[in-house]
């Protein structure tokens, strides 16, 4: 039997040792951060998922879908879905829907999807903003009042 190999160490390599620091804030950083993703992270998105597949020997996927986080996620791929679906078999439109469906029918429906969800955030955020802009212009009024 083959003498054994010795296994690394950082004791051997202080180099490598002092680019762990950098590299974990690289990665905390990473996973904390709220930032939008921009066009050039949906680029490197793409060639990642694509060299993903390719190293795993799989074929791309036809389409991704980016969504701003899981639950975004989970709605956007439902709804897709469907669309990639009625796209690729309109001699179903009528029979599932009444008539045939047109991409400002597509487009329309994303609106009233989403709109349970959108208007309770709007109507708070309209009733904070109210409600603060009202206090703050009260106060102004009293304090101008009051120096007068």
């Amino acid at each position: 039997m083959g003498k054994a190999k010795k296994k690394y160490s950082f004791d051997n390599h202080p180099e490598d040792r002092a680019k762990l620091g950098p590299c974990r804030d690289r990665w905390i950083a990473n996973a904390v951060s709220t930032k939008p993703m921009d066009d050039e992270d949906r680029a490197a998105m793409h060639v990642a998922i694509r060299g993903l597949h390719e190293a795993a020997n799989l074929p791309p996927p036809k389409n991704i879908v980016v969504a701003a986080g899981p639950v975004t996620a989970a709605f956007a791929a439902c709804y897709a879905s469907i669309v990639w679906y009625l796209r690729a078999h309109p001699e179903l439109h009528i029979k599932l829907l009444g008539r045939a469906v047109t991409e400002a029918d597509y487009s329309a429906a994303v609106g009233l999807a989403c709109s349970p969800g959108r208007i309770p955030t709007y109507d708070a955020t309209r009733a904070a903003t109210d409600d603060a802009t009202r206090a703050a212009t009260r106060a102004a009024t009293d304090d101008a009042t009051s120096a007068a």
